[in-house]
């Protein structure tokens, strides 16, 4: 970044017919402006900040999904050894029991199946509906994100066009005033 010598410069404008209160306000007004220009480099750790920002969300919520279905699969398969543990249980009992029994037995298990394939079903048509949300906020997450970057990125555009014209209006006015 170059250096201005404000020194210097109330001098030459001292010289050149303003009295040094002018020229140190024109000179103060001048150095504003430049404080107040976005760099480059600053734009640039702006955009590297927000795909850290970026990555680093999409990586927790991939993480939690990732938590998410595991934490399922493994419930769902306790589940599943615990109704077959009771399955079992249950068959060993009803050999025991007599013949007449034996029939409604088999027909309550045989319901016992549907209904738990059907539960299993719906757990896993629920498991695919959230991680559809998941997917959707995702996708949604990315979207904001573009569009927030895209209007910084506008603004930045505008007041850097501002900063540029404001200072060619002080240099054209500086050019009038000085010989």
């Amino acid at each position: 970044m170059a250096v201005f010598d404000t020194h210097r410069a109330v001098k030459t404008l001292t010289a050149a017919g303003f009295d040094e209160a002018q020229a140190e306000a024109l000179i103060d007004a001048v150095g504003e402006s430049h404080e107040a220009l976005a760099t480059n480099a600053g734009l640039e750790e702006v955009s590297r900040a927000t795909r850290a920002e970026i990555r680093e969300q999409s990586q927790t919520l991939r993480a939690e999904m990732q938590e998410q279905s595991q934490t399922l699969r493994a419930e769902m398969q306790e589940q599943s050894q615990t109704l077959r543990a009771e399955m079992q249980e249950q068959s060993q009992t009803l050999r025991t029991e007599m013949e007449e029994l034996s029939q409604t037995l088999r027909a309550e298990m045989q319901e016992l199946s549907q209904t738990l394939r059907a539960e299993m079903q719906e757990l896993s048509q629920t498991l695919r509906a959230e991680m559809q949300v998941l997917d959707a906020r995702i996708d949604l997450l990315a979207q904001t994100t573009k569009a927030d970057l895209k209007d910084l990125e506008l603004r930045l555009t505008l007041r850097l066009g501002a900063l540029v014209v404001g200072t060619a209006g002080v240099l054209a006015v500086l050019q009038v005033l000085l010989p």
